[in-house]
């Protein structure tokens, strides 16, 4: 196992062609969960793995949002995973073909759901929808309902930005400011600044967000069913040249 663990990371660490980075990532997605090296973890780790491989390529930068993350691609459709792993287990071509075009197909397909998500207002209707949502579960109050929805767009905004949605004076729009900010529905742009941004996770809104997305076609299955498989199947092999 050391030795084939060893060939994998020199595999994974080879410098590659732009458009080959992603197809090294998913061949060694499937090389790292054949070997199998734990007892336990495999495929939290397998995730990891391609998520480092991702980064160092570029895919992944330091911002807020993500545009490539292989967990929705691995999470969407799992049936389709475990069995697209399985036959790629034969290390033939046609079956790491097959694995490759599944990996690369989900994660085109989770580019395109980011894109719609950029366009003109779309994430603004989104988190104003998700607000909706829970103001009639009464996890918000109408006034904060009518704060959070003026600045749905997550552009950044100030305490009297708000005047014109909840009608308070400064004392008030300072107390609702305070009690966002201690529910974590707000955050501060800046560290002890006075300027603010919606903030969609993790706080009471999230699953509504999440709800938001899932209409939307956009949750990965993953996040809505616990994960199940029978003994036997590629989540469960016995560990390889061990």
């Amino acid at each position: 196992m050391h030795a084939q663990m060893s060939d994998l990371l020199d595999f994974a660490n080879q410098r590659t062609a732009p458009h080959m980075q992603l197809t090294r990532m998913a061949v060694a997605h499937h090389r790292f969960v054949w070997i199998h090296p734990f007892t336990n973890g495999n495929g939290r780790v397998a995730r990891l793995f391609s998520y480092a491989m991702i980064r160092s390529y570029g895919f992944a930068p330091d911002i807020e949002y993500q545009t490539v993350n292989p967990t929705t691609v691995f999470g969407a459709d799992r049936e389709q995973y475990y069995a697209r792993l399985a036959a790629a287990d034969s290390l033939e071509d046609d079956g790491l073909v097959e694995w490759v075009d599944f990996v690369l197909g989900g994660l085109q397909r989770d580019m395109d759901a980011m894109h719609r998500l950029t366009r003109a207002g779309a994430l603004e209707d989104l988190v104003a929808r998700a607000v909706d949502r829970a103001r009639r579960s009464a996890m918000l109050d109408d006034v904060a309902a009518r704060a959070l929805t003026r600045v749905a767009d997550g552009t950044a905004f100030k305490a009297g930005d708000l005047a014109g949605a909840i009608g308070m004076d400064p004392s008030g729009r300072s107390r609702l400011i305070a009690g966002l900010l201690d529910r974590r529905l707000i955050e501060r742009v800046h560290e002890g600044g006075r300027v603010y941004r919606v903030r969609l996770s993790p706080n009471d809104l999230t699953p509504f967000v999440f709800a938001e997305l899932d209409a939307l076609g956009m949750a990965p299955a993953i996040l809505q069913d616990p994960p199940s498989r029978p003994v036997g199947s590629a989540s469960h092999r016995a560990p390889r040249g061990a």
